[in-house]
Protein backbone atom coordinates (compact mmCIF):
# COMPACT_ATOMS: atom_id res chain seq x y z
CA UNK A 1 0.00 0.00 0.00
CA UNK A 2 2.82 2.51 0.98
CA UNK A 3 4.81 1.54 -2.33
CA UNK A 4 0.93 2.78 -4.40
CA UNK A 5 1.26 6.48 -2.42
CA UNK A 6 5.16 6.88 -3.44
CA UNK A 7 3.77 5.90 -7.25
CA UNK A 8 0.82 8.72 -6.84
CA UNK A 9 3.33 11.15 -5.39
CA UNK A 10 6.13 10.81 -7.60
CA UNK A 11 3.68 10.83 -10.86
CA UNK A 12 1.88 13.85 -9.29
CA UNK A 13 5.55 15.82 -9.10
CA UNK A 14 6.30 15.05 -12.60
CA UNK A 15 3.74 15.89 -14.27
CA UNK A 16 4.03 19.54 -11.74
CA UNK A 17 7.40 19.54 -12.85
CA UNK A 18 6.25 19.72 -16.49
CA UNK A 19 3.03 22.51 -15.48
CA UNK A 20 6.50 24.07 -13.94
CA UNK A 21 8.11 24.03 -17.82
CA UNK A 22 5.04 24.51 -19.85
CA UNK A 23 4.10 28.07 -17.72
CA UNK A 24 7.89 29.25 -17.08
CA UNK A 25 7.70 32.58 -18.53
CA UNK A 26 9.72 33.30 -21.90
CA UNK A 27 10.97 29.54 -21.94
CA UNK A 28 9.77 26.59 -21.93
CA UNK A 29 6.33 25.58 -23.35
CA UNK A 30 5.99 28.95 -23.97
CA UNK A 31 2.49 29.03 -22.66
CA UNK A 32 1.88 32.19 -20.45
CA UNK A 33 -0.60 32.90 -17.62
CA UNK A 34 -1.34 36.53 -16.38
CA UNK A 35 2.27 36.75 -14.98
CA UNK A 36 3.57 37.92 -18.06
CA UNK A 37 0.75 40.65 -18.55
CA UNK A 38 1.15 41.92 -14.81
CA UNK A 39 4.33 41.97 -13.99
CA UNK A 40 5.84 42.90 -17.76
CA UNK A 41 3.35 45.38 -18.66
CA UNK A 42 2.44 46.82 -15.41
CA UNK A 43 4.59 46.47 -12.98
CA UNK A 44 8.49 46.79 -14.80
CA UNK A 45 9.45 49.49 -16.69
CA UNK A 46 11.26 49.40 -20.42
CA UNK A 47 14.26 50.25 -18.80
CA UNK A 48 14.39 46.99 -16.78
CA UNK A 49 13.50 48.55 -13.66
CA UNK A 50 10.29 46.53 -11.61
CA UNK A 51 8.15 48.15 -9.38
CA UNK A 52 6.10 46.33 -7.00
CA UNK A 53 3.07 48.65 -5.48
CA UNK A 54 0.85 47.57 -2.97
CA UNK A 55 -2.34 46.24 -4.24
CA UNK A 56 -5.57 48.36 -3.92
CA UNK A 57 -3.46 51.14 -1.88
CA UNK A 58 -1.23 52.06 -4.04
CA UNK A 59 -2.40 50.24 -7.65
CA UNK A 60 -5.91 49.07 -8.91
CA UNK A 61 -6.02 45.08 -9.37
CA UNK A 62 -8.45 43.32 -11.15
CA UNK A 63 -7.92 40.65 -8.57
CA UNK A 64 -9.49 39.36 -5.23
CA UNK A 65 -8.02 40.45 -1.98
CA UNK A 66 -6.41 37.31 -0.96
CA UNK A 67 -4.88 36.43 -4.52
CA UNK A 68 -3.77 39.93 -5.23
CA UNK A 69 -2.06 40.13 -1.93
CA UNK A 70 -0.37 36.58 -2.46
CA UNK A 71 1.10 37.58 -5.66
CA UNK A 72 2.96 40.79 -3.90
CA UNK A 73 3.87 38.68 -1.13
CA UNK A 74 5.38 36.18 -3.92
CA UNK A 75 6.87 39.27 -5.48
CA UNK A 76 8.18 40.53 -2.61
CA UNK A 77 10.15 37.12 -1.89
CA UNK A 78 10.82 37.28 -5.90
CA UNK A 79 12.28 40.52 -5.29
CA UNK A 80 14.24 39.78 -1.45
CA UNK A 81 16.36 36.95 -3.13
CA UNK A 82 17.31 38.96 -6.62
CA UNK A 83 17.36 37.85 -9.91
CA UNK A 84 14.56 38.88 -12.48
CA UNK A 85 11.37 39.62 -11.13
CA UNK A 86 9.52 37.36 -12.98
CA UNK A 87 11.34 34.43 -12.68
CA UNK A 88 11.28 34.80 -9.36
CA UNK A 89 8.15 35.25 -8.52
CA UNK A 90 7.19 32.28 -10.69
CA UNK A 91 9.21 29.81 -9.00
CA UNK A 92 8.65 31.31 -5.48
CA UNK A 93 4.52 31.17 -6.14
CA UNK A 94 5.47 27.29 -7.90
CA UNK A 95 7.18 26.05 -4.71
CA UNK A 96 4.35 27.90 -2.43
CA UNK A 97 1.37 25.83 -4.44
CA UNK A 98 3.14 23.00 -4.01
CA UNK A 99 1.93 22.69 -0.62
CA UNK A 100 -1.33 22.59 -1.05
CA UNK A 101 -1.05 20.35 -4.43
CA UNK A 102 0.59 17.59 -1.95
CA UNK A 103 -2.18 18.07 0.91
CA UNK A 104 -4.64 17.47 -1.84
CA UNK A 105 -2.86 14.67 -2.67
CA UNK A 106 -2.63 13.12 0.68
CA UNK A 107 -5.97 13.98 1.46
CA UNK A 108 -7.43 12.06 -1.66
CA UNK A 109 -5.64 8.99 -0.68
CA UNK A 110 -7.19 9.05 2.85
CA UNK A 111 -10.47 9.23 1.58
CA UNK A 112 -9.93 6.68 -0.96
CA UNK A 113 -8.90 4.69 1.69
CA UNK A 114 -11.53 5.12 3.95
CA UNK A 115 -14.05 4.39 1.82
CA UNK A 116 -12.22 1.10 0.31
CA UNK A 117 -11.48 2.25 -3.04
CA UNK A 118 -8.70 1.07 -5.07
CA UNK A 119 -5.31 3.82 -5.19
CA UNK A 120 -4.41 2.17 -8.32
CA UNK A 121 -7.56 3.52 -10.32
Amino acid sequence: MWRNDLQIYAIAGVLYLFAYWLHFPYGGGHIYSDIVSVFQFRECTPSGGCLLPVPYLQTFVEYPVIVAMFMYAMGVLGRTFGGDLIDTYYLFTCIFLLIPTLLLIRETLKITEIVGGEKKK
